[in-house]
């Protein structure tokens, strides 16, 4: 059995999606960042929420603008979510230096990920303060799904997202489905 001591508290809650969250401050500057403490928080109306250092470039944009993007990355996408985690956008431009090609969304200024099949755009509901970190939650205006995904087979749609997770700082992809939801 392993004792407090040997797992970092951050690494003990296991496993987390990864996503790539992009903002847009207000003087039209984009960045983008790794996220893997993020969720479903609501689904009347559909919100989900991010968690974010205070000090990150994102949180900054995002508490500015209060609007970001979630994309959801694939595993070939893999050196690019670990880029994106580690290095600032304060120095670097981390979608020219990943090679990631951006597209416009309906309803927010930061910039949706063409590599990812699956983007969220959200408008901030709300911050809140949790310590080292802010919850942000942030109701989905507008949902964007690729065309390479059909909506009927959902055991399809996990297939070609390839969705990452975090656990123990290694990534892992999800693997085959083992049951459904029994509804009692």
């Amino acid at each position: 059995m392993l004792s407090n001591n040997e797992i970092e508290p951050l690494n003990a809650l296991f496993p987390s999606p990864v996503a790539l969250v992009t903002s847009c401050d207000n003087s039209s500057r984009s960045n983008v960042c790794t996220v893997s403490w993020m969720g479903v928080v609501s689904t009347e109306p559909f919100q989900v929420g991010i968690v974010l250092r205070k000090s990150r470039l994102t949180y900054e944009a995002i508490s500015q603008s209060l609007q970001f993007a979630i994309n959801i990355p694939s595993t070939d996408l893999i050196h690019t979510i670990d880029y994106c985690g580690f290095i600032s956008g304060r120095n670097r431009n981390k979608f020219t230096d990943c090679n990631l090609t951006t597209r416009k969304g309906r309803h927010v200024r930061s910039p949706l990920i063409n590599e990812c099949t699956v983007n969220y755009e959200c408008t901030v509901a709300s911050i809140i303060n949790a310590g080292s970190h802010d919850l942000i939650i942030g109701k989905v205006v507008a949902t964007h799904i690729s065309h390479i995904i059909n909506s009927n087979e959902r055991s399809a749609i996990i297939d070609k997202v390839n969705p990452l997770i975090l656990c123990f700082n290694e990534y892992w992809s999800i693997g085959k489905s083992v049951g459904k939801i029994l509804i009692i």
